[in-house]
């Protein structure tokens, strides 16, 4: 009787368990969420910020805990950054690429396919992009240089091929870029 009771019970809890999912499921949130959709003109939220004044209320909540929607990732430079420091990459481009290895490896992926179809300008364009999110790439440099020597752009394919030979003085394009160096009238590193 005792295994026949044990089965009982659990097939019980596991139906209690279930019924307080589905409702936990179908109840609407408690607390500080907010919707993530827009909107709709006349039905705002009073916690939402008001889209006349730009203002923001705060929220009763003071956990100290930021919801994901103030942390969505936000990688545009702070307001006057500009003005304030006009020298900076920021001022000229307004443009801030994230560190991501993987997106600049397959830049160099995508670099190496136009290189093998002899469409350099391609290729320069996505080794250069890899170079932003990645400015340490070794392979990206490589390939730039090789794209801009095809280019006939030897000034610049001899700072990159030197600036792979500082990156990995013993890598495996090492001897290539050596000897590109050399044909370009330039002493390797």
């Amino acid at each position: 009787m005792k295994p026949m009771m044990r089965r009982l019970f659990l097939l019980l809890g596991a139906l209690l368990l279930l019924s307080g999912l589905a409702l936990a499921q179908s109840e609407e949130p408690q607390g500080p969420i907010h919707p993530r959709g827009p909107v709709k003109e006349g039905k705002q939220s009073p916690k939402q910020p008001d889209a006349t004044t730009g203002d923001q209320q705060q929220s009763s909540d003071t956990s100290g805990q930021a919801s994901s929607r103030d942390n969505r990732g936000d990688a545009s430079a702070p307001l006057g950054d500009v003005q304030e420091h006009p020298d900076s990459d920021s001022a000229d481009t307004g443009e801030l690429h994230l560190w991501n290895p993987h997106k600049a490896d397959k830049d160099v992926e995508v670099g190496d396919y136009h290189m093998r179809r002899k469409n350099y300008p391609a290729a320069e364009s996505r080794y250069r992009e890899a170079l932003e999110y990645q400015n340490n790439n070794a392979p990206a440099m490589f390939g730039l240089a090789q794209a801009l020597e095809k280019e006939k752009k030897h000034e610049e394919a001899v700072q990159y091929y030197t600036l792979y030979l500082k990156t990995l003085p013993n890598g495996p394009k090492a001897s290539d870029s050596r000897a590109a160096l050399q044909r370009l009238g330039r002493t390797g590193a």
